[in-house]
């Protein structure tokens, strides 16, 4: 696999900005990133390539996750 799934770094300084409570604030709970050393370089055609494959990533990980929770009892979550 080309691409691995890391949690967001948390806040490093006191007092500092905290990436990982900025991402989840926005429903973000992992980052993409390389494995390898790759170059990814998009042209008009490949960026409809690449939009079709986060979808199909997207789609992908819902199912992984509605298989991993599938089951357990629905949960409420109040803000």
């Amino acid at each position: 696999m080309l691409f691995g799934l890391r949690t967001p770094d948390e806040q490093r300084n006191t007092d500092g900005f905290n990436y990982q409570s900025f991402l989840v604030r926005r429903n973000i709970f992992g980052i993409l990133h390389p494995q390898e050393d790759i170059e990814i370089r998009l042209t008009p055609q490949s960026k409809l390539i690449f939009s079709r494959w986060t979808e199909q990533l997207r789609q992908q990980t819902e199912t992984v996750i509605d298989q991993a929770y599938s089951g357990m009892p629905d949960l409420i979550v109040l803000c």
